[in-house]
């Protein structure tokens, strides 16, 4: 079944029964089945978060797949006019939303704080950047009751407010980056947020936390899919201000910025999504800004010497990206700190949410947590409701 937005759902038997010129977002089909389909995940939130948020449910023909399929429709007229696009039917064909917005803005690295981009540098942004806090021995937990008593839930912050929050924090503003010696290595000034630093460092998780394992910190923890994780030997200052309170940081060596600044203004949110505090409200509104953020703090394959004479793509994030990406694991930290606290099984943190195991006859919980956090989607009401639906039936 597919629906565009202000339409009616209609059935369909192949993917070419489908206008061409429409870019479906579906779960049915890769990116790479056909040249006007992308996977769910193309805006960043898919369609069963939309969903969520809205408090629909997203098979319903009459009140779901059309509400999100305008919501959808919206994000692509508001995308169509907050940037310079070329051609979108050219631009548009990156895998993601963010990725396409990112090579708009700048698809080379940013001049004014990456500094030489070559060599071990490149290497110290890789090991310092951490794009989601995956907890480990937590995703199958509860997974054969996960039809019965238990459901994974995910509480996100206003996508919009959260982004304009991100993105107005201090950066690296300068390209010289200078190694201090041991005299001049002092927790104080490792975290004055005028001289931005780069930190090598070991981790030991203090005992005396027994409240906070130290799993949930989820230090390099970032993709339980993955069969390797990225060593990481580096801290940037923003994550290494709450690392403090939870771990002994045996420093290394530390590399500093002798300036910090707000971040360059073509990398801000377009002026359309934060002209009026009310557009805050608007979910299409937040689901680009989020789209907008997670594209410009992606790590981007860069083409190195290997072995050789050959040559292998590695990822490497800018300087900005490993700053916008420690000040979301932050706060979204304190997020997964206060569900842990209140009992709940967390499972991932990021993008300003916290995902856990909850009851589903407790929502009453849930709602008192999403009021402690300030998260305001998903829809807990609707949830409830259905929930009070499905159980009579």
């Amino acid at each position: 079944m597919a629906c565009l937005s202000g339409q009616r759902p209609q059935q369909f038997n192949s993917r070419v029964e489908l206008p061409s010129n429409v870019i479906w977002i579906s779960d049915a089909y890769s990116s790479t089945n056909a040249q006007n389909f992308r996977a769910s995940n193309f805006m960043r939130a898919t369609p069963r978060h939309i969903a969520e948020d809205l408090g629909v449910d997203l098979r319903d023909p009459i009140a779901g797949m059309p509400a999100v399929a305008d919501v959808l429709g919206r994000v692509r007229d508001i995308a169509a006019h907050a940037y310079p696009w070329i051609d979108m039917a050219v631009d548009w064909s990156e895998r993601a939303m963010g990725a396409a917005i990112n090579k708009l803005l700048d698809g080379g690295w940013s001049p004014d704080a990456d500094g030489d981009r070559t060599g071990m540098f490149a290497k110290i942004l890789h090991q310092a950047y951490q794009g989601y806090s995956a907890v480990p021995d937590t995703q199958n937990q509860f997974a054969s009751d996960s039809g019965g008593g238990r459901h994974v839930l995910t509480l996100r912050s206003n996508r919009l407010r959260y982004a304009d929050w991100l993105l107005k924090q201090r950066f690296p503003s300068v390209p010289t980056w200078v190694q201090l010696t041991s005299p001049d290595i002092s927790l104080d000034k490792l975290l004055d947020p005028q001289t931005p630093c780069l930190v090598e460092a070991s981790i030991e998780f203090l005992k005396r936390n027994n409240d906070v394992p130290a799993s949930l910190i989820a230090f390099g923890s970032s993709n339980l899919s993955s069969s390797r994780q990225t060593i990481r030997t580096w801290i940037s200052q923003p994550e290494l201000a709450w690392l403090v309170e939870y771990a002994n940081v045996h420093v290394n060596s530390v590399l500093t910025c002798p300036q910090s600044d707000c971040l360059s203004p073509h990398l801000q949110l377009p002026r359309i999504l934060t002209a009026d505090p009310i557009y805050a409200l608007s979910l299409s509104a937040g689901v680009l800004a989020e789209a907008h953020w997670s594209g410009i703090s992606q790590e981007q394959s860069v083409r190195r010497p290997g072995a050789s004479g050959t040559t292998r793509f590695m990822p490497e994030p800018k300087v900005h990206a490993v700053w916008i990406r420690a000040y979301d694991r932050a706060y979204s930290f304190q997020m997964a700190l206060a569900a842990f606290r209140k009992g709940f099984q967390v499972t991932s943190y990021g993008y300003g949410s916290v995902s856990f195991w909850a009851p589903k006859d407790r929502i009453d919980l849930v709602a008192e947590l999403a009021s402690e956090i300030g998260a305001c989607h998903p829809n807990l009401a609707a949830m409830r409701d259905r929930l009070m639906i499905d159980s009579a039936d």
